[in-house]
């Protein structure tokens, strides 16, 4: 990546394109901002954006950023200390991996951080923390391990124990990723599992892993890690939790270093892996697939393409991050304006990808955009309000580092990334602020089920949220969707490890709990202008394989049901039931996947308006 970094091109529209009769910024601004240029350098194991122009700029909007509302009677917040704190300030190079909800324990909840008391990040030390009243209370548990360490992930086992992985000097000299293995659930009791080094004298850092299916199979956990300074990632399988036993190193095809990679586990223990390309294939993702718990994966499917021709487009450059709802890949990543020589444009809007082998279409063309930069004044349903990622540079784009987790029953997916603000601190340079904004969807399967995103964090005082880390799996009640993240938020924008000007301040880790209302999640409010009647849409696609959207409108709010029936009369599904919808035009997703091809019939009722359409199911 360092040799040649990323020129993708999607069907992306450059901030230089953009209509300004109703910008926030003037036409002025926006080729000012597209003149803005960085390229990505190491400080340490830390990647930095060095820029390369010197374009003064007034980054100051003409018109103030859009109030995105959340609707409150609908989603909730809840935020809680987990007593991480660190002048070390830059948790990962790409999105993050610092929180675990355990399925089949949602009590238990396990957060690490990245962490240094010292000014001079010596030591830097993982912090593991542990929550056994489902993120209530967190309580401090061990430092995994207690010598000089950085950029750590955790996961769990199939028995609840927590499964850390960091790199280190450890046992040795070279800094290499090492895992740690917890005797029990909270305890705090590791077994060091050190896989060595790829080659004689070379380590392989920055890991992300997946545990398998169950501490039962003979491979325990797989896991990724690349080679700092060269473009070479590596995967490895760990064969025991109490002895450093390993499949080995193989590398993996033209994949990127500095944690450009994911891993994820499907409901019957597949393993997924996405990373974004190098050299060759800079800035493509791909995505590969394995049956027989990492030994061995498929040939990788190129899910996006850059467009080689154009000398500024948009293209993969740091954050991916894999799930899977049951056994289908879902993968979001953030794609960014770069030029082929190895420069990207952090002023300029850009966009937040979601595919899956469910979306319609081939690849590497099926992706959606799923959040986007909006330099309008009236966002967009998939927008957040643009603004250029100003100062300290930490590789940042003004929308980035995208995570994703589903609800436990797998009914629901969650993604959440930062945002850059109008918004500026730093005493020496001058620093985008950030949020943190979230949406979710039930297939994800059309742009317009994704919902419109909304601001996590609290905004006063006005604090920098970043890194923001989502639990593979999520709880639920019958009534109420939880998603369990985590943010670093600090008082002073940019990280004190790539912009020491603008001096230190303590970053702390912060638990955030999501409640939605699950009578919400099915329906979409697509438009509240108030139709004259009653209307129930046709559905789309059909026939369909195995989703379609139901559309329907309400001139006023109606207590709405929506079911499903076989050609026999059988009820199959209830989408709607007895929910009180609001007025406008409204959208359901259903999914027949667990049905067998036929004919179905969806009948609407709301108040005193029935009408029942046919649709066709071809598998």
């Amino acid at each position: 990546m360092f040799k040649k970094l990323l020129s993708l091109a999607f069907i992306f529209t450059l901030g230089v394109n953009v209509l300004f009769a109703n910008g926030r910024y003037t036409k002025e601004q926006m080729d000012s901002f597209a003149k803005i240029i960085y390229k990505q350098h190491f400080n340490g194991d830390a990647v930095v954006g060095k820029r390369l122009d010197n374009v003064k700029v007034d980054y100051k909007p003409v018109y103030n950023a859009p109030v995105i509302n959340t609707d409150n009677t609908i989603i909730s917040f809840a935020y809680r200390q987990t007593g991480g704190v660190s002048f070390y300030d830059l948790q990962s190079n790409g999105s993050t991996m610092q929180i675990w909800q355990d399925p089949s324990n949602p009590d238990a909840i396990h957060v690490v951080m990245m962490t240094s008391a010292s000014t001079t990040f010596t030591p830097r030390i993982t912090k593991y923390f542990y929550s056994s009243d489902r993120g209530n209370t967190f309580s401090f548990i061990a430092d995994v391990p207690p010598t000089q360490n950085g950029f750590c992930v955790v996961s769990g086992t199939s028995d609840g124990n927590a499964l850390i992985m960091n790199h280190a000097a450890e046992g040795g000299t070279v800094v290499r990723a090492q895992a740690y293995a917890d005797a029990a659930p909270g305890l705090g009791s590791f077994t060091r599992l050190d896989p060595g080094n790829v080659q004689m004298t070379l380590g392989a850092i920055w890991p992300r892993m997946v545990p398998t299916q169950t501490v039962m199979l003979t491979n325990k956990y797989a896991f990724v890690a690349s080679i700092n300074g060269q473009d070479f990632t590596y995967r490895n399988n760990g064969t025991s939790l109490s002895a450093s036993t390993f499949t080995g190193y193989v590398q993996i095809p033209d994949g990127d270093q500095a944690e450009t990679y994911s891993l994820a586990r499907g409901a019957d223990g597949r393993i997924g892996l996405a990373y974004i390309g190098s050299t060759i294939d800079q800035g493509d993702v791909f995505f590969m697939e394995s049956t027989d718990n990492g030994n061995t994966y498929s040939t990788p499917i190129k899910v996006f393409n850059r467009n080689e021709a154009d000398t500024q487009s948009a293209g993969g450059l740091r954050g991916i991050c894999l799930t899977y709802q049951n056994n289908s890949p879902k993968l979001v990543f953030e794609v960014v304006a770069q030029t082929p020589s190895g420069s990207y444009f952090p002023g300029l809007p850009n966009q937040i990808l979601f595919w899956s082998t469910s979306l319609p279409g081939a690849d590497p063309n099926r992706c959606l955009q799923i959040i986007q930069s909006d330099t309008n004044t009236t966002v967009g349903p998939n927008g957040v309000p643009f603004a250029p990622n100003v100062g300290v540079n930490d590789v940042f784009a003004p929308v980035c580092r995208p995570v994703i987790g589903t609800s436990a029953n797998n009914t629901v997916m969650y993604v959440a990334c930062m945002v850059a603000t109008s918004n500026t601190g730093g005493a020496v340079d001058t620093t985008s602020f950030r949020d943190i904004y979230m949406t979710f969807a039930t297939t994800g399967n059309s742009l317009s089920e994704w919902r419109k995103p909304f601001r996590v964090n609290t905004t006063s005082p006005i604090r920098d949220w970043t890194y923001p880390s989502i639990s593979p799996k999520n709880d639920q009640t019958t009534s109420t969707y939880f998603v369990n993240m985590t943010a670093q938020v600090d008082s002073i924008p940019g990280s004190f490890v790539n912009g020491m000007g603008n001096g230190p301040s303590n970053a702390r880790s912060t638990y955030i709990r999501v409640s939605i209302d699950a009578s919400k999640v099915n329906v979409n409010n697509l438009s509240t202008e108030v139709p004259n009647n009653f209307m129930l849409a046709q559905n789309f696609p059909n026939p369909f394989n195995p989703s379609t959207s139901i559309r329907f409108a309400l001139p006023k709010s109606s207590s709405v049901m929506l079911n499903v029936y076989d050609v026999s009369g059988k009820l199959v599904a209830t989408l709607i039931n007895n929910e009180v919808v609001s007025a406008g035009l409204n959208e359901v997703q259903f999914n027949a996947s667990s049905l067998p091809s036929g004919i179905y019939f969806y009948t609407l009722t709301a108040d005193n308006f029935k009408d029942t359409k046919k649709m066709i199911l071809v598998k």
